[in-house]
């Protein structure tokens, strides 16, 4: 007797897989096998389930036992210990969107109501991919959670990711969360309800958010992938309250930054086409015994980044050059205040190379070119001054200065930084106050803790030559 019936249950249980694989094979899985290891009136667990190469479900709890012998539909299963492959998850959304469709239903259309996945782990790109939640395929609802350690994002790698596929009015929503370097990512799109849509999907568009300390950048755009993945009509936005950085040669402080950009090109290699427009409430830099304020800065810029030899270059199509409402530039003896300036920081066409720390971009540059429609040094009003800052030199220019009553054109000079700085002017002419004008000169001084002294001078006037000798003032003066 026990043997006959174990015969009977082994002969229903051959019967219920033999059904559960024609089912299967009606819907585009000719090759699914299964295996019935549990098995009662109104439940079924199945092992070994695997719907063809490289498609294995695992352990399988259908809420239907022996009445599948007379019914076509199973209300829920649930799958663990799933192992899928994106190559297979791509057979296994076509397959069920294009199944041959006979006695069990209409083509594509699955044998069951609702999926639950208890744990199931997708292999995409190099990355494991652990995923769970609840699918029903006739009505559309989905809410699914996945979630990886580590998954390549081109150049980059993506760390504890976190992602979500739930409904949103009539589309899906997906969102993916997680730690790219020091930054928190944030991407999300509203995707197609139905596998054959998804299938055919090519672009998609997306918005973004991505915050470190002491910034955020927001922006959107759409992902094509058609011929490898690239970004279309992008923008983006990133603000910042206080940024700091600064190498050796000194350092940078930015108040009140925000930077609006619009960027478009291939993501895979990183090559992007950038343009757009950076400005601050005020910029501070400190190099060299020089601090320059600006205050109201805006700079456009047009460009190309790229990753190259793994660094990411930023080449400037055209110079960047920054416009301000105000700015100073303070010395140890000295401060110019500047009205309507113009600095100029990198030229177009020189690659920049970006840190990975977005604070270490902000090194000042090598030469800093400045410009400005009036400026004052003390009681002396300058007229189109300009001039550069590299290394220890300050170069100045002007077509025009006024001072103590004095009109002096086309003054210029040097300003030489260090424990001692050192001062050259020159000029063309010098009228006023009294009645003897000076012709085209030069002075050379200096100022150390003792005190200013002047070097040498010398100036054409009344047809002869004045000349300055050296000469020390007093230390309070």
């Amino acid at each position: 007797m026990p043997a006959l019936i174990a015969r009977v249950e082994a002969g229903i249980e051959a019967r219920i897989a033999a059904t559960i694989e024609a089912m299967l094979a009606e819907r585009g899985f000719p090759a699914a096998r299964v295996a019935v290891s549990d098995l009662g009136l109104d439940h079924l667990q199945l092992t070994h389930v695997a719907l063809g190469d490289g498609l294995a479900l695992g352990t399988v709890d259908l809420d239907a036992g022996i009445s599948l012998l007379w019914r076509q539909r199973i209300h829920q299963i649930t799958i663990r210990g799933a192992e899928l492959s994106a190559a297979a998850l791509d057979r296994l959304t076509a397959a069920s969107s294009g199944g041959s469709g006979r006695s069990g239903g209409p083509a594509g259309e699955l044998p069951f109501d609702v999926v639950r996945i208890a744990s199931a782990a997708l292999t995409v790109a190099g990355a494991r991919i652990a995923v769970s939640g609840t699918i029903a395929p006739a009505g559309g609802a989905v809410d699914l959670t996945a979630s990886s350690d580590a998954v390549p994002l081109g150049p980059a790698v993506a760390r504890d990711v976190r992602a979500t596929l739930h409904d949103d009015a009539d589309a899906l929503r997906a969102c993916a969360a997680g730690h790219v370097g020091a930054a928190e990512v944030e991407v999300c799109a509203a995707l197609p309800r139905s596998l054959a849509a998804l299938r055919t999907l090519r672009a998609v568009d997306t918005s973004w958010t991505a915050t470190a300390d002491g910034w955020r950048l927001d922006g959107g755009g759409t992902l094509a992938w058609a011929s490898g993945v690239e970004l279309r009509a992008g923008h983006a936005e990133l603000t910042a309250p206080v940024l700091h950085g600064g190498d050796a040669a000194g350092d940078a402080i930015v108040h009140g930054a925000a930077i609006h950009a619009e960027l478009t090109g291939r993501l895979a290699a990183l090559e992007l086409d950038v343009r757009g427009t950076a400005q601050a409430d005020q910029l501070q830099l400190r190099e060299r015994g020089a601090l320059t304020t600006a205050r109201g800065v805006r700079a456009p810029f047009a460009g190309r980044l790229a990753l190259v030899d793994g660094a990411l270059r930023a080449t400037p199509r055209r110079p960047v050059i920054a416009t301000a409402r105000t700015a100073s530039v303070r010395t140890a003896d000295a401060e110019v205040e500047l009205t309507g300036p113009r600095l100029a920081a990198f030229d177009a066409g020189r690659p920049i190379v970006l840190a990975p720390r977005l604070d270490a971009v902000l090194a000042p540059p090598p030469a800093l070119r400045w410009s400005a429609a009036a400026a004052r040094i003390g009681g002396a009003e300058l007229r189109a001054p300009s001039g550069t800052l590299a290394r220890h030199t300050l170069r100045w220019r002007a077509a025009e200065a006024r001072w103590a009553g004095m009109q002096v054109r086309d003054p210029a000079g040097t300003v030489e930084l260090g424990a001692t700085t050192r001062h050259t002017a020159t000029w063309t002419a010098i009228t006023g106050p009294g009645p003897i004008e000076l012709g085209a000169g030069e002075l050379r001084a200096h100022r150390s803790p003792a005190g200013w002294a002047i070097d040498d001078g010398r100036a054409t006037a009344l047809g002869g030559e004045l000349v300055a000798e050296p000469a020390a003032a007093a230390p309070d003066r």
